[in-house]
């Protein structure tokens, strides 16, 4: 058996296993050659981002107001 052969019953193999589970993607086999699974929840973003992000977009409208007076 070729390596193609292999990674493709690997794969096969993978999806049956994956296919019990609704939150996960079908599995990629990226340009390494690591299989990759991605969740397909969608992660909310951490609160720590959120207040960081309120914080530049306040800044960057109190800049503007600034450059606009």
């Amino acid at each position: 058996m070729n390596k193609e052969e292999v990674e493709d019953q690997v794969l096969k193999k993978i999806n049956l296993i994956l296919a019990e589970f609704e939150c996960y993607e079908k599995p990629l086999v990226n340009s390494n050659g690591d299989i990759i699974i991605k969740n397909k929840i969608v992660k909310a973003p951490n609160k720590e981002k959120l207040i960081l992000t309120n914080i530049f977009k306040q800044i960057i409208a109190n800049d503007i107001k600034k450059n606009r007076a």
